[in-house]
């Protein structure tokens, strides 16, 4: 059972094209959701209708990241996270089939098989990673290469979970990160699969160490002093209140840092109201284990 089990995961999780393939396990079985080839065809076409048109936009850019950044914000603004009984929100076909503002309902899986589809397409490295949430349920995101370089991505937790998409709304918490910022802090069991009796590990995944392609870091939103910092939130808060956006956010460099400015959230809340009628307020989305402060800006 192990050994099918295992092989069976390293083809489901790191072949997103075989989007027809049912999750069901069994020894000496493969079971699909679909096994009608001409449907399979037509159903191929829906996907690659919108993922070649991610694919010509990605080309258009001059580095890795920016490609990467093409699909990261496409899957955010194009998928609402869901639960429901659906044999392919697991897959790219509900990420891609519906095409643009179709907010296809897809679980984490079905982030993460739609990341690494367009990477492969685009020949950029990437797979799919799975383990745990802190709450101990299942998750999968990706490991992608860039620069020669691995780093983590997570597109479902950076994805604001909207019914309707908010093209205002974005976040980057974990777009290019490394090992240190997410494993065993929220995310656990890197690609361990567990058995009623037994667990064993898919495959080791490589290291991601660097961070020069962090989001924060390239685009540099670091700030090394409480003061700085101070300044920075506030210029974010009004950037985001004046153009009616959502996110205001930057990431400092030490965990003092951080418990400063963190313990300022009712000054902010303050501040970001004075002056606007239509602020109502802002919210925590904080992220301690990689040092991110975030605020989401509420409207009446």
């Amino acid at each position: 059972m192990e050994k099918w089990a295992k092989v069976y995961g390293m083809v489901y999780n790191q072949e997103p094209q075989i989007f027809w393939l049912h999750p069901k396990l069994k020894v000496g079985r493969l079971y699909f959701t679909e096994k009608d080839s001409a449907k399979i065809a037509e159903m191929q076409k829906e996907i690659d209708a919108t993922a070649d048109k991610l694919v010509k936009e990605a080309s258009g850019k001059s580095s890795t990241y920016e490609k990467i950044k093409v699909f990261h914000d496409y899957l955010v603004y194009n998928s609402t996270f869901e639960l429901a009984e659906d044999p392919y929100n697991a897959s790219i076909y509900n990420a891609f089939s519906g095409g643009e503002g179709s907010q296809g309902n897809i679980q984490c899986a079905g982030y993460a098989r739609a990341m690494q589809y367009l990477c492969d397409k685009s020949g950029i490295d990437c797979m799919v990673i799975t383990g745990n949430n802190e709450a101990g349920s299942t998750h999968a995101w990706n490991k992608v290469k860039v620069d020669g370089e691995w780093y983590n991505l997570d597109a479902t937790w950076d994805d604001p979970i909207l019914a309707t998409p908010d093209y205002k709304y974005i976040k980057y918490n974990y777009f290019l990160v490394p090992d240190s910022w997410v494993n065993d802090k929220t995310h656990f069991n890197i690609n361990i699969k567990k058995l009623s009796d037994t667990s064993y590990t898919y495959f080791t995944p490589p290291a991601a160490t660097a961070t020069a392609e962090n989001y924060f870091i390239k685009n540099g939103l670091v700030y090394n002093d409480a003061d700085s910092a101070d300044k920075a939130i506030k210029a974010e808060l009004d950037k985001a209140a004046d153009a009616g956006l959502s996110v205001a956010h930057i990431m400092v460099g030490s965990k003092d840092v951080y418990d400063s400015i963190y313990g300022k959230l009712k000054d902010y809340q303050s501040y970001v109201k004075n002056g606007r009628s239509n602020v109502k307020g802002i919210a925590d989305n904080c992220n301690p284990h990689a040092l991110i402060i975030e605020l989401d800006v509420k409207y009446n």
